[in-house]
């Protein structure tokens, strides 16, 4: 049975998720405001869970030790500063354990979810219309100057990983 304390340990993570992949679909941005929640609710959590305060560290610096790669990466112009931010504040939920699992899922789901828009992106401009206009949430995603919204990719790896999350782990167990 779920209670209301493991109900209130899914919630904030699954809601600015959501949140952060539909504005990345909707404008190919990210608000940091996402981000900065998704940190912050993360120590509230491990604490209402039970966890300890080493095992709360460890988690908070993969999510810094993600932030700097992915700074790295956003340097060399192959992360979006957003998604640099969305996925360090994802990470820290995975702490040390869970990482792994959450990167790889993370991965396959934006393969395949870039190999979509890619091949859409290929489709005359005529075959990705919907009557007389194109699908609002779809705009910027269809332009083919655009990047790809990895938010989506995030949000997917991080639900299907979830069980791997320490912070989860001990929602559900107690």
């Amino acid at each position: 049975m779920i209670t209301f304390l493991t109900f209130l340990t899914f919630f904030p993570f699954c809601a600015l998720l959501l949140t952060s992949a539909y504005e990345d679909l909707h404008s190919m941005e990210i608000s940091n405001w996402i981000s900065i929640a998704l940190a912050l609710a993360f120590p509230l959590v491990a604490v209402a869970n039970g966890m300890s305060a080493p095992a709360i560290g460890l988690a908070l610096a993969v999510g810094c030790a993600v932030f700097f790669v992915g700074a790295g990466l956003f340097y060399l112009g192959l992360m979006g500063g957003g998604d640099v931010k969305i996925f360090s504040a994802t990470a820290i939920w995975f702490g040390v354990s869970g990482f792994l699992p959450f990167l790889l899922w993370t991965a396959i789901a934006g393969g395949l979810f870039s190999a979509l828009i890619l091949l859409a992106r290929r489709l005359p401009e005529p075959a990705r219309d919907t009557g007389t206009a194109r699908v609002a949430l779809l705009q910027h995603v269809l332009r083919r100057e655009s990047g790809v919204p990895y938010a989506v990719a995030i949000a997917l790896g991080a639900f299907v990983a979830a069980g791997k999350a320490p912070v989860f782990q001990a929602a559900l167990a107690g």
